[in-house]
């Protein structure tokens, strides 16, 4: 059984590492607000945890976060990162009351769906560490990993290249892995008209409201 009841023989841990509030997504704030960029991540949210929550392989979901209302009701472990330390600080939080392999996600991943992690989970195997490389600046959208003992958490940009070069350090394989739905994040005004049109339903709807209709198509 997992956290929501249903035996799916679940494999992972998933850790979202997530900001709300009013400072959330400040680069988007020029075209969406400061309100709509906090309904953005809550909608976001709420789809990533959707299709976590139908995945066959993900068990137990944590959403670590300075901003633990945003989980409210998702049906989620809600861990409360007070330090805010950023992302790399939240997962390495999260990762000292979980074991075994757990997949660390950002929680601006609007296009993730069930097929995609089901995918990258099959891709895991003890001694690696799979990465998937995100649309920009180089960074990393998704990091499995046996969380053991393992810290190596250095998302930002250019990440991918860090996260390499720590699963080395650590006498691990690093495995690359391009993964659509995992690669888009959306953090800068340009991807906001991909999301329209491809992200979650909670995203698709809200776009719909915020953007302007030529964004939106």
């Amino acid at each position: 059984m997992d956290s929501h009841g249903n035996s799916k023989g679940a494999q992972v841990t998933v850790v979202i590492a997530v900001r709300g509030g009013a400072d959330a997504k400040s680069r988007l704030r020029p075209v969406l607000g400061k309100a709509g960029c906090s309904a953005l991540v809550g909608a976001m949210l709420g789809d990533m945890v959707a299709a976590l929550q139908s995945s066959a392989t993900v068990g137990r979901i944590i959403v670590v976060t300075p901003t633990p209302e945003l989980a409210n009701g998702l049906g989620v472990e809600i861990l409360a990162d007070p330090q805010q330390g950023g992302i790399n600080a939240a997962f390495a939080h999260a990762n000292r009351i979980i074991s075994g392999p757990a997949l660390h996600l950002p929680g601006d991943l609007p296009e993730l769906d069930a097929a995609s992690i089901d995918a990258l989970v099959s891709r895991f195997r003890p001694g690696a560490v799979v990465l998937v490389p995100s649309i920009t600046d180089g960074g990393t959208g998704a990091l499995l990993v046996d969380a053991a003992g393992v810290e190596m958490f250095a998302f930002g940009p250019d990440s991918l290249e860090r996260h390499c070069a720590a699963a080395r350090a650590l006498s691990l394989v690093p495995a690359i892995v391009e993964n659509v739905a995992l690669t888009h994040d959306l953090d800068r005004p340009e991807q906001l008209a991909r999301a329209a049109q491809f992200g979650g339903p909670r995203t698709r709807a809200l776009l719909a409201e915020l953007l302007p209709e030529r964004q939106a198509a």
